[in-house]
């Protein structure tokens, strides 16, 4: 069974597979080899890191595949949808390549192509010797079996003129039987190019292994048409032979083929790495030297796209700030006023617009107020507290008193005795006159009265009067009355102002009208 091949045939798992599975879907078809019968491919599956490899051995099938699992040393594993299914070069591939079972295209083999004493009596098909690929005089007597000989005898007994002296000469030509000279019939070295009809050498049954080296080829014999597909090994390419021009976009299809640490900056032209010659996932960071990349020398424009960043590679620090604005933020769904920017479950949730409730920010129990009918959803009304006016405290809430219902309306209540103080007022109007009095001597000033006395002289003289004051020598009244107080009685009219409220300071009840209002209820916050 022949190996076949294809170039740079890539595509991805479009199911998952366990280490079991023989049967495997792929997405695409496209560039892979279309499988004859009795021919097959070797395939590698690997994951989008290179952490999983194993090698399968592909046998029928376009998008779904039959292959034998875990080949050329490689270990049965389970792979994801989406990771890599690709043909590479591997071990299993070159080893089939160099057996038997590999076609070579027709007419790939030239005669010069061929070394000498490499064709023996194996490498002929029954009958493909005619007398164009036989030369003259290449048949001798040695290469002839006994039974020819004989039957040139009869032939000579027949001639006349017929002699045998090594050549055969006559009048009748001698003829030999179709399938008369066998392998034992022909001399060594009897056949050279000459005797071999162009196309004669048909298949590669007709010829040894080993025995075409480069001797047998003429230069430049062997173009692309020639050589097998993956035919040219490490081996097969000179040193410093494979220069930029050599090479396709894409060429280097997986980080396998580059040897660790061998390319560092001085090996890029500036600019020339664009994302057009990098296959996704083929460099990781093994292939680079330290600081080999100077991302303002050898990064072209636009090049580092989605598929060439690591997964993680992007940290806090290596995003500019406001750099992620309300375009670049990945939000699952159409937000609306009063919503805000949730995070959804997982790691790869994604935000998503939400509508707030009251679990995301009350805590449960608590008791609100709330001006409506019902309670709403989440919330259970209380009914241990009915009919009551609320009163703001500056101590502890929560507390209760008072013995008046709100729906009672226009009330009573009852008061022990008790005096009222008037409000300012004035009287004013009226005539009144006062009575007579007569003052007591308690009810006068205090007072003292002096006197005067008549003097006469001894001698008979003449006499007068002089005046002794309270304070001086000589006689007077001493003081008398007490500043006491008095009234008088009054008589006439008196005319009053408001208020003219008199009260005996005993029990009585007021009326208070009820204050305009509002009905609300109190609500617990559900758990």
């Amino acid at each position: 069974m022949p190996v076949i091949y294809s170039n740079n045939a890539s595509t991805t798992l479009s199911a998952g597979i366990n280490n079991s599975t023989t049967t495997i879907a792929i997405a695409s078809a496209s560039g892979f080899p279309s499988i004859g019968s009795g021919e097959y491919y070797f395939a590698t599956i690997a994951n989008t890191n290179n952490t999983k490899i194993e090698v399968v051995k592909v046998t029928a099938g376009t998008t779904s595949l039959t292959v034998t699992r875990a080949q050329d040393g490689t270990t049965a594993q389970a792979f994801d949808s989406g990771d890599n299914f690709q043909l590479r070069v591997t071990a299993a591939t070159l080893e089939a390549a160099t057996k038997t079972d590999v076609n070579i295209t027709a007419g790939a083999i030239s005669g010069s192509a061929i070394s000498n004493d490499a064709i023996d009596s194996q490498h002929y098909a029954d009958g493909s010797i005619d007398t164009a690929h036989i030369a003259d005089d290449a048949v001798t007597e040695a290469k002839l079996a006994n039974a020819i000989n004989t039957a040139i005898a009869a032939n000579t007994a027949k001639t006349s003129n017929a002699t045998h002296t090594g050549d055969v000469t006559g009048a009748t030509e001698l003829t030999i039987a179709s399938g008369a000279v066998e392998t034992g019939m022909i001399a060594g070295d009897a056949v050279t190019s000459a005797k071999i009809a162009n196309g004669a050498i048909s298949s590669s049954a007709k010829i040894a292994n080993d025995v075409i080296d480069s001797q047998h080829y003429a230069d430049g014999s062997i173009d692309t048409a020639h050589i097998g597909d993956s035919q040219v090994t490490t081996a097969k390419i000179a040193d410093d032979a494979i220069t930029s021009a050599k090479m396709g976009n894409d060429a280097i299809g997986s980080s396998a083929y580059i040897a660790d640490n061998v390319i560092n900056s001085e090996h890029y032209v500036d600019g020339s790495i664009d994302s057009a010659h990098i296959a996704n996932d083929a460099i990781d960071s093994q292939h680079y030297a330290a600081g080999s990349i100077n991302y303002a020398a050898y990064l072209g424009s636009n090049v580092v796209t989605t598929a060439k960043i690591n997964d993680g590679a992007v940290t806090l620090a290596k995003v500019a700030s406001e750099a992620v604005d309300e375009d670049n933020l990945y939000i699952s769904n159409a937000g609306s006023n009063g919503q805000f920017l949730s995070k959804q479950s997982g790691n790869n949730g994604g935000l998503t617009w939400a509508t707030v409730s009251s679990e995301d920010y009350i805590p449960d129990g608590s008791v609100m107020v709330f001006f409506q009918a019902n309670a709403p959803t989440g919330w259970t009304k209380v009914t241990t507290q009915n009919d009551k006016t609320l009163r703001v405290v500056s101590g502890t809430g929560g507390g209760t008193g008072g013995d008046w219902a709100m729906s009672a309306g226009e009330t009573t209540s009852s008061h022990g005795g008790h005096a009222h103080s008037s409000a300012a007022h004035t009287h004013g109007g009226g005539s009144f006159s006062a009575g007579a009095h007569t003052l007591s001597t308690s009810q006068m000033p205090s007072h003292s009265h002096s006197t005067s006395t008549i003097a006469t002289n001894s001698s008979g003289g003449t006499r007068g009067f002089y005046n002794q004051g309270f304070g001086g020598g000589g006689s007077g009244t001493g003081n008398t009355g007490g500043g006491g107080s008095h009234s008088h009685s009054l008589s006439g009219t008196s005319a009053s102002t408001t208020p003219g409220d008199t009260g005996s300071a005993g029990s009585h009840t007021h009326t208070i009208a009820a204050p305009q209002y509002i009905d609300v209820i109190i609500c617990s916050k559900d758990a």
